[in-house]
């Protein structure tokens, strides 16, 4: 579970180093480190660790596919080796839940 952050404060001034940045992101009672950031406008932002590595992992959720393309070459590769065998049970099994499903 990801912690609450704390609230930032963001120095606009025009110019202003990392010597004035007063607070991060920060978790409840965390630790983790700080990643600051200075925009061409002088403003700087400053973000925990943490929050960072969240970015990114949503970053990368977000251009995935929802394939997973190393089961599908299995899978892929068993159909055309003729090794893919399908139980006739399981088959109508996935047939009759599929068709329920999209009968709701």
């Amino acid at each position: 579970m990801i912690p609450p952050l704390q609230p930032t404060t963001i120095n606009t001034e025009a110019g202003a180093g990392s010597a004035g940045s007063s607070s991060a992101l920060q978790p409840a009672g965390g630790t983790a480190p700080a990643a600051s950031t200075t925009t061409g406008a002088g403003e700087e932002v400053t973000v925990s660790a943490d929050a960072a590595t969240t970015t990114q992992l949503l970053d990368a959720a977000r251009g995935a596919d929802g394939v997973n393309h190393g089961a599908v070459q299995q899978l892929r590769s068993a159909i055309q080796s003729g090794t893919y065998q399908v139980s006739p049970s399981a088959l109508a099994k996935s047939i009759s839940g599929a068709l329920r499903e999209s009968s709701m």
